[in-house]
């Protein structure tokens, strides 16, 4: 490019040459050319950065320079430079492109675009569960609670609990009442949901602790009695666990 090129033809009859006349043209610059345009990282989400390549190729062996121009669903934002930060220019269902213009000192070359990407939803996170009380007994109910709900596309708290015992589901809310009894593993799991995606779950767990047995009634029979009497005690228990319950006595005289 920039070179000047004579051609100049001499006539000729075999014996003498005749008048040469010439002629000159100015070879032109060759517009560089894209080749490709590529965004990564192919699956993009609300805080991931894309990063655009560019392959190019000029004839005349300058050396290219590119400016882009990223659009998000259809309209320009301010960034011109090969990545776009997603935590100020797009969110969640957005689409993304960027038109590349190349450029060898002396013309632009044609543009390309890039294909467009869909921002995925980001799955929400949670930091801890906690079920309480620890030391439950089966007269207790027993709540469980979340810390730390995150979602990076701002979406609401659809978090899901799932109680079981032995692997069995036995409730869905954020509290359990019944169900279990002494010595039973009781797992509370909690799925953090955004209404689009689960993210992954955390889940505690409570032994249930033994309730220890009472008396409701002593009565002594008879009620009247005499030195020659034999004196009975009459029990009445109760176990919150169903367990069978044994008795110890102690008898007293006059304190």
């Amino acid at each position: 490019a920039g070179d000047e090129v004579t051609c100049t033809v001499t006539p000729s009859d075999g014996t003498d040459s005749g008048t040469a006349l010439s002629d000159q043209v100015t070879v032109e610059n060759t517009a560089p050319e894209i080749t490709e345009v590529t965004l990564s990282p192919s699956t993009v989400y609300t805080d991931d950065t894309v990063t655009a390549s560019v392959s190019t190729t000029d004839d005349d062996d300058d050396e290219v320079t590119l400016s882009y121009a990223w659009y998000v669903d259809g309209s320009l934002v301010a960034e011109t430079g090969e990545t776009l930060d997603g935590s100020t220019y797009f969110d969640k269902d957005e689409e993304v492109y960027v038109v590349v213009t190349p450029n060898d000192g002396t013309d632009d070359g044609d543009t390309a675009t890039s294909d467009t990407l869909t921002v995925e939803n980001t799955a929400p996170s949670i930091d801890s569960v906690s079920v309480t009380p620890t030391d439950a007994t089966v007269t207790d109910s027993l709540t469980c609670s979340y810390s730390g709900f995150a979602d990076d596309d701002d979406d609401s708290d659809a978090s899901t609990y799932s109680w079981t015992i032995d692997g069995a589901e036995v409730g869905t809310s954020s509290t359990l009442s019944s169900g279990y009894e002494a010595g039973d593993d009781v797992t509370c799991t909690v799925t953090p949901d955004d209404d689009d995606d689960e993210g992954s779950a955390l889940s505690d767990q409570v032994t249930i602790e033994n309730t220890p047995p009472e008396i409701t009634a002593v009565t002594l029979t008879p009620s009247t009695a005499y030195t020659d009497d034999t004196i009975t005690a009459s029990v009445t228990t109760d176990d919150e666990d169903g367990d069978t319950v044994s008795l110890s006595y102690e008898w007293y005289v006059d304190d």
